[in-house]
């Protein structure tokens, strides 16, 4: 199945991966969590890369035992928003979500597990390119045709890259011989 993965998505993702930003401990939230206002306070507070990554199994929580549809799809499009991009193993979050699935609302169950699918989707395209930037120096080519624009870059980008591979190939047949 085929999704679309929205360019601004794969940029947050990256600045949220790279981000070292902290914010206090968000686990003192937890304490007072029945008081008002607490519950987005935690999940504001848990928008960064340390806090995401210690508390997102408590969000996932916090959301399973919302009673009330309408608040569970509110805290759940703040999770998905603000929290999970910061989250560097999907998979632990993936997981855990299956073991509350009986917990979320359906609509909530479908908007973690899709943004999850999306956020991997991301961090596979992030490798892609890094491999790819490595192998072939293609940050290095970009900078020196920044003015051309967007589609040219693109397109010299993808002949340059068949034309490495080419002569690639062509090395290792002829170390074959």
């Amino acid at each position: 199945m085929r999704m679309h993965i929205n360019n601004n998505l794969i940029s947050k993702r990256k600045r949220c991966l790279m981000s070292n930003s902290k914010f206090a401990d968000a686990g003192s939230y937890l304490n007072r969590i029945d008081l008002p206002n607490m519950k987005n306070k935690f999940f504001m507070e848990c928008a960064c890369s340390s806090n995401a990554n210690d508390y997102y199994k408590e969000c996932l929580d916090l959301i399973a035992k919302e009673s009330i549809p309408d608040k569970q799809k509110e805290l759940a499009t703040k999770f998905t928003d603000n929290i999970l991009p910061y989250v560097e193993n999907l998979s632990y979050v993936e997981y855990y979500t299956s073991a509350l699935r009986e917990s979320f609302c359906k609509s909530v169950n479908n908007m973690i597990s899709n943004r999850i699918k999306k956020l991997k989707s991301c961090d596979r395209i992030l490798k892609n390119h890094d491999v790819i930037c490595e192998q072939f120096d293609t940050d290095h080519f970009v900078e020196e045709k920044r003015n051309k624009g967007v589609r040219y870059i693109a397109k010299e980008i993808c002949k340059f890259i068949c034309k490495e591979a080419d002569d690639f190939t062509r090395c290792q047949q002829l170390d074959a011989v």
